[in-house]
């Protein structure tokens, strides 16, 4: 069989091929919303942990938010949901930064107090740091009026 395109080899293109398809649909008109999804996951999680703290209303509500999302998506569903996972993600994000630089100097962590907090927190910021970027390029296009 001949090779149609002489400057490249047969198969020598194909996985970086594959590896821009995969990314164009993941975030193709058809998949987007996916995100709401994989966002409703962690948010039941802390619902579930939050429980003896009152932290399973919210977060159960941005949770089902999250599903209606998955189905329909609209501006002021995607602004409820967003919101709160970017506070989420900036709020943790400059706890850990600060408990970062005060820890050196003897002060006591506010979010970094042990093995367990430290994972947990961590791990948050970065979920929810990819889940708002994700979020940000999934958000529902403007109509212009013609």
């Amino acid at each position: 069989m001949k090779n149609k395109f002489p400057n490249q080899c047969r198969f020598g293109n194909f996985k970086a091929e594959m590896a821009k398809k995969s990314v164009k649909s993941i975030f193709s008109s058809r998949q987007r919303n996916i995100v709401y999804l994989l966002l409703a996951l962690p948010l039941l999680w802390i619902a579930v942990i939050g429980i003896p703290y009152g932290g399973l209303f919210p977060f159960a509500i941005l949770a089902a938010i999250c599903i209606v999302q998955f189905l329909r998506s609209t501006w002021i569903g995607w602004l409820i949901v967003f919101l709160p996972c970017a506070a989420l993600t900036v709020t943790y994000g400059i706890r850990i930064l600060a408990d970062l630089v005060t820890i050196p100097f003897g002060a006591r962590p506010s979010i970094l107090v042990d093995l367990d907090d430290s994972v947990f927190f961590l791990f948050s910021v970065l979920i929810f740091s990819g889940l708002c970027y994700w979020l940000w390029r999934v958000r529902p296009k403007s109509k212009s009026s013609a």
